[in-house]
């Protein structure tokens, strides 16, 4: 895996190019893939496209983000104007608001917990919900669909989370990356998730970097286990504030 920092070519190009993404590639194991830190949102990301979708994919390093993440979720927004608006934006996962079912799920999927402790409950079992789209009816739809937005959580041996969502070019408005008149590409995408509430105690796990502070997939950190005691918190618990980091001038990799 490789992880650049922002900025590697700023006096040559800031904009940000999109990884061409090879149909039945993970991005996340691929060579080719650049993931970018970001200090602020305590990610990896990278951004990639092919003929028909966008895929983002997100790295969570700092444990108490990562549960976060699994409780509230990601909103993607998603601006073709050149402003950082939150007006039209895709969020995932989406739990009931009873999140308390999580740790006792019926009829749900299930899979291994890292490390051989037992079971847990399938964390891609949330919904997506769609913000600001005047022309579909459902706000809320599946996680699954084949040809329209979809989303995945997985876990690395390391214990960071692995986030991917596809937005389908046919579902969002028509996306221009060409320069315009400031010489910037107005495709912007922001990525927001609530801050992580501040905790009461020793009680509540352990946050920061696993393998020693390094961003990126490959570290030492321990896998596996439950960081603290007691239930994830639910989103109502959250605090209001959000963590927000956007990527500007953003160009689409183009078709081999």
């Amino acid at each position: 895996m490789m992880v650049f920092c922002l900025g590697l070519n700023a006096q040559k190009d800031k904009s940000y190019h999109n990884h061409r993404h090879e149909a039945g590639t993970d991005d996340f194991i691929s060579g080719s893939a650049e993931f970018q830190y970001s200090e602020k949102g305590k990610f990896t990301y990278c951004i990639s496209n092919d003929n028909e979708n966008i895929f983002v994919n997100l790295r969570f390093i700092d444990k108490n983000v990562h549960r976060q993440v699994l409780s509230s979720g990601v909103t993607v927004w998603i601006n073709t104007d050149g402003k950082k608006s939150k007006k039209m934006g895709v969020r995932y996962p989406v739990r009931p608001q009873n999140t308390e079912g999580m740790s006792r799920p019926e009829n749900q999927n299930m899979q291994n917990r890292p490390g051989g402790m037992g079971k847990m409950p399938d964390m891609n079992a949330g919904m997506i919900e769609l913000i600001g789209f005047s022309d579909i009816d459902k706000k809320t739809i599946p996680n699954n669909e084949s040809d329209g937005f979809r989303g995945s959580l997985k876990t690395e041996k390391s214990g960071n989370l692995l986030y991917e969502l596809v937005l389908p070019f046919s579902k969002l408005p028509e996306i221009i990356d060409q320069p315009g008149k400031n010489n910037k590409s107005p495709f912007v995408i922001g990525l927001s998730y609530h801050s992580v509430p501040a905790m009461g105690g020793p009680s509540g796990g352990g946050g920061g970097m696993p393998g020693g502070g390094m961003p990126g997939g490959g570290g030492g950190g321990r896998s596996g286990g439950r960081s603290g005691g007691g239930a994830m918190p639910s989103q109502s618990s959250a605090s209001d504030s959000q963590i927000v980091v956007w990527i500007t001038d953003i160009i689409l990799a183009a078709d081999k």
